[in-house]
């Protein structure tokens, strides 16, 4: 079983159109605006 560590915190500003289309994103995947965010980064930087 692999160990997750998310002990560091990023924040970074962002329009209302991307957070309302994150939250729908998210909603449609069944998780949260913070997992669906860090799936889509892993994907984009090959983790």
């Amino acid at each position: 079983m692999r160990t997750v560590h998310t002990d560091n915190l990023v924040a970074f500003r962002a329009s209302e159109r991307l957070v309302s289309a994150l939250r729908a994103q998210a909603e449609q995947s069944g998780v949260s605006v913070s997992e669906y965010l860090r799936s889509t980064v892993r994907e984009k930087v090959g983790l």
